[in-house]
């Protein structure tokens, strides 16, 4: 049986190779799939697995007769491919820092920030917390099934050698989601970026009525205890709001493959 998984892949080493490619650059970059805590060499045999499940079903519908010059251009354009889907979901999935981000500088914590040793990015607590409530329901919801299911989805959607970045449209798609992250990063905070607001106005109008209390001492902890309060009460409908980013990350990757 082995002898002919060999034989099969073998009479069809080019194409194997091209959709190896493609299925490489999207694991390297994509969400849940790129932290630096899974080895590459599982990285490197599920996009092996992969291409192989995959080549039957392409094999008749993709013809190849190219030099082997062109071929070199033809695999580092299918692993740019594979890059530009996984990178998609990977911004949209940056989401959670950007929320993060902008409700530590309400609490206070925006310099305190940490090392995330899964990425290698410094980020900040909030942030982090954010990040492991969304992988957590990423994988609870199996979500990571459907980012492999769009990305082979997409060697029927967009076929070997035919990604076009030069359209009219990609222009308008990259403004509209970049609008929807920064809309949906304000979104999961707007609970907590209001209450602060109101408590900023009640510590300034009691520094005014307590002249003697020290407003710097007694705001960095409120604002702290306030915020993460306000985020354990709001978890419920965190997770609805999370639940939809990860709806509109496929809505996103899927319109991405249409467009080119």
């Amino acid at each position: 049986m082995f002898a002919d998984l060999l034989t099969f892949i073998a009479k069809s080493m080019d194409l194997f190779i091209l959709i190896f490619s493609r299925m490489m650059g999207m694991f390297f970059i994509a969400p849940m799939f790129s932290r630096n805590n899974i080895p590459a060499t599982v990285k490197v045999g599920l996009s092996m697995i992969m291409s192989y499940v995959i080549l039957p079903f392409i094999i008749s519908e993709t013809t190849l007769q190219v030099e082997t010059l062109e071929f070199v251009f033809l695999i580092i354009k299918e692993i740019f491919t594979g890059f530009c889907i996984g990178l998609c979901a990977n911004v949209i999935f940056n989401i959670f820092s950007a929320a993060g981000a902008n409700a530590d500088i309400q609490i206070g914590l925006s310099m305190a920030q940490m090392m995330d040793a899964s990425t290698g990015e410094q980020r900040t607590v909030t942030g982090q917390l954010f990040n492991a409530f969304a992988f957590l329901l990423f994988f609870s919801i199996d979500a990571h099934h459907l980012l492999i299911k769009a990305i082979v989805n997409s060697f029927k959607l967009l076929p070997i050698n035919t990604i076009n970045l030069y359209t009219d449209n990609f222009i308008s798609f990259v403004i509209k989601l970049y609008g929807y992250i920064m809309v949906a990063s304000i979104q999961l905070v707007i609970p907590i970026i209001i209450v602060l607001f109101l408590g900023n106005v009640l510590l300034a109008f009691m520094s005014k009525v307590m002249p003697q209390m020290n407003v710097f001492i007694v705001g960095m902890p409120f604002k702290i205890i306030v915020g993460f309060m306000i985020f354990s009460f709001t978890l419920s409908s965190v997770k609805g709001i999370i639940l939809e980013v990860f709806k509109k990350m496929m809505e996103y990757l899927y319109l991405f493959i249409n467009l080119s």
